[in-house]
């Protein structure tokens, strides 16, 4: 809470000018709702705790366990992002495709790596269409016996939409 008090002594308009110039939030409602977060001294708080617990619950491997068990139920995507905080970096994604090959994790949890995605996509208009790309292909493809990396138009299924 001593950050957001500190930052609240700046106008609102200089906080908003950082985050589109130097954090690269070139979406106005996404800095919108990053500002009324990160001046909110709960929400500001909250979010800090969580992320802490994330890190520190962090697992040095992945739960091939809990991956079976989802296995063993249903199909599953995984889509994993590098840049530029490696989120879900490729070594991730690298170690349960060890982990399929060696039979520990089944072979419908499928996985996709896109270098250049941002975990906070949601906020970067530009990173949208990849995730909704991935979701739509993930859903066509779970059941064919064919890859996530697949590739179609999107223009292909809105249009059927």
């Amino acid at each position: 809470t001593t950050l957001v008090n500190a930052a609240s002594v700046f106008p609102r308009r200089w906080i908003d000018f950082y985050l589109e110039r130097h954090v690269g939030l070139n979406c106005p409602k996404g800095r919108k709702i990053a500002l009324d977060i990160f001046l909110n001294p709960k929400m500001m708080r909250n979010h800090l705790v969580l992320g802490l617990q994330e890190i520190r619950e962090l697992p040095k491997m992945p739960n091939d366990v809990a991956l079976r068990l989802i296995g063993d139920i249903c199909s599953t995507s995984i889509l994993f992002c590098g840049c530029p905080d490696q989120w879900a970096p490729l070594f991730h994604m690298e170690d349960l495709k060890l982990l399929q090959r060696n039979s520990k994790v089944p072979h419908n949890i499928n996985m996709l790596y896109i270098e250049e995605l941002r975990h906070d996509f949601v906020v970067h208009p530009e990173m949208i269409e990849p995730v909704v790309r991935f979701c739509l292909n993930s859903i066509r493809v779970i059941g064919k016996g064919l890859n996530v990396g697949d590739t179609f138009r999107l223009q292909d299924v809105k249009s059927k939409l």
